[in-house]
């Protein structure tokens, strides 16, 4: 039997592969609902290699790829409350996580049991990220448990952040939650952050 040679160069049998590096104009994607997002992505490559995505439409603009996706909306971490300046009672390493906090506390500033908070060593500057437990209201107890114990001591000052993933038109109406404390986390003060005048210190 006589076999036919294939040309793989011819136009029949060669398939166009898409330019990666080919520009979309403006034009090409007018027909986008106005609610498409436009974000970062990459491949999490060190060497600078971009791939893409599969099931979006791309740009690339001076080498970032930015893909199109519907129906996503960005929101932002943002803080909304503190406890300022609370003096470490305990460090238990042998706890399984988390930092107890004085319930008298968490009923001022509005943080919850569980919750995620991040906290600020003032003497070594040690961030730390864990979840809160309760504390018996009115014993003062703020202790890091577990891991944090290597990194927080008994009578280190520090600072406990709230945060919470807010929508960008709902920063104009954010008002954080600051509780102040004394040297036996007895509160003080309780304000919004907005009547803190710029440059305070305490």
């Amino acid at each position: 039997m006589r076999h036919t040679p294939v040309n793989f160069n011819s136009r029949a049998n060669h398939k166009k592969r898409p330019n990666p590096t080919q520009k979309v104009h403006s034009h090409q994607i007018a027909s986008q609902p106005s609610d498409a997002i436009l974000e970062p992505f990459t491949n999490g490559s060190t060497s600078g290699s971009l791939r893409q995505p599969q099931s979006s439409r791309s740009l690339i603009r001076n080498g970032p790829v930015i893909r199109l996706q519907r129906g996503r909306k960005m929101l932002i971490k943002a803080c909304i409350a503190k406890i300022h300046r609370a003096t470490v009672t305990q460090a238990d390493l042998n706890y399984v996580g988390s930092i107890t906090i004085d319930q008298d506390l968490l009923d001022a500033s509005g943080m919850l049991p569980f919750q995620y908070v991040n906290i600020t060593n003032i003497r070594s500057g040690m961030y730390w990220r864990t979840y809160i437990i309760a504390g018996e209201p009115g014993s003062g107890v703020i202790c890091l448990n577990g891991t944090a114990a290597h990194h927080f001591q008994p009578l280190d000052l520090i600072i406990i952040l709230a945060e919470a993933s807010l929508e960008p038109s709902e920063m104009k109406d954010l008002n954080p939650v600051v509780v102040f404390v004394d040297g036996n986390n007895k509160i003080t003060e309780v304000v919004r952050h907005r009547t803190i005048p710029l440059g305070t210190s305490r």
